[in-house]
């Protein structure tokens, strides 16, 4: 994220692996190329330094440019075709291994707002296969809230049964969701991005962060440097005193 904005390939190289993998790091970033993936990743703009973009992005519209950036480099901005928001609704999920996720999402026919598609590992209870791809549901998902590590979204109605609500973040251990106040499971969905099983007549979901670990380690790294600074003060002043 930078300037309050996120971005799709990050400010540094050390990215999550399942989030390389869903961009397919490997091959180039192919997968920025495909209108599903900026659906999961709630990619609405684009800007390059190339003032033709269409055949590699195609339905985008020019919005500003050549203009030059804090670097002196001539960049255009342009806005990428559909809503892409940042959470959804799906009717219904299901558990499936990664490739055949994979597989999936990459699939252009694939509606990415029909089916949440959770890792096998997710802690949700769901079907092993879908034999009719259900239609997309008119429920949208607000975010009433957003800061690092704390997310609130509201529905326009009430969850249905078996519905689950996908986030365009990355999941990672220590994400925790409550719906209506009552504790809900978070699960890796759709490669690396997270997902929540709705209960029915859900409407309220909070997400937050809470790593121990990460708790731990700020602790100690504070009664470390609390301690290197007491150990340089004391050194001070006995220096002083061995002077005196």
């Amino acid at each position: 994220m930078i300037h309050r904005i996120r971005g799709v390939l990050g400010y540094h190289g050390n990215q999550l692996d399942l989030y390389n993998r869903l961009l397919q790091k490997d091959e180039g970033f192919q997968q920025v190329f495909n209108p599903q993936i900026w659906q999961l990743l709630n990619i609405r703009y684009l800007m390059t330094n190339s003032a033709t973009v269409s055949e590699y992005f195609p339905g985008a519209e020019w919005v500003i440019g050549p203009v030059k950036n804090s670097a002196g480099t001539s960049i255009h901005l342009y806005r990428l075709p559909g809503e892409n928001p940042y959470a959804w609704v799906t009717p219904t999920f299901v558990k499936a291994e990664d490739d055949a996720v994979a597989a999936t999402i990459f699939n252009r026919g694939f509606d990415v707002r029909s089916a949440a598609l959770f890792a096998p590992t997710a802690d949700v209870a769901g079907p092993d296969s879908l034999s009719v791809m259900p239609l997309g549901v008119g429920t949208t998902a607000k975010v009433t809230r957003y800061e690092p590590g704390r997310v609130s979204i509201e529905l326009s109605e009430p969850a249905t049964s078996g519905s689950a609500l996908v986030v365009s973040e990355n999941f990672y251990p220590g994400w925790r969701a409550t719906v209506d106040g009552k504790e809900a499971t978070v699960g890796r969905a759709n490669i690396s991005i997270m997902g929540v099983a709705l209960p029915a007549g859900g409407r309220t979901i909070e997400l937050f962060f809470e790593s121990t670990s990460f708790e731990t380690g700020k602790l100690i790294t504070l009664l470390a440097l609390a301690a290197t600074a007491f150990l340089i003060l004391a050194g001070i002043i006995r220096e002083r005193r061995a002077i005196a």
